[in-house]
């Protein structure tokens, strides 16, 4: 099994535990889950290259804002930093 069928399997696996592509960059692609009860959706973000989740965009009731939080012992350079960034101000702006 190459690289690419393996991320299709992925997919198709998250598609049926309520996980949709919401999003694809460079080197990771957001997925969004809706998970009933919850009145906003967390978007998580997936390695392209090995795998896992690398961290998580959801609502901050505290700070009234969507946030990033990272899985710990991960790394961000700033060109995903800025990736992250404009999800979260693109799920800002939906907001208003």
């Amino acid at each position: 099994m190459d690289k690419n069928e393996s991320t299709e399997i992925d997919i198709r696996t998250n598609h049926l535990l309520g996980l949709s592509v919401y999003r694809n960059y460079k080197y990771f692609w957001v997925q969004e889950q809706k998970i009933s009860g919850r009145k906003t959706a967390i978007y998580r973000i997936e390695s392209r290259s090995r795998g896992g989740t690398l961290g998580t965009v959801k609502w901050y009731a505290q700070w009234r804002a969507y946030c990033f939080f990272p899985t710990m012992g991960t790394v961000w350079n700033i060109s995903c930093l800025d990736d992250v960034n404009s999800l979260i101000q693109d799920l800002m702006d939906a907001r208003k």
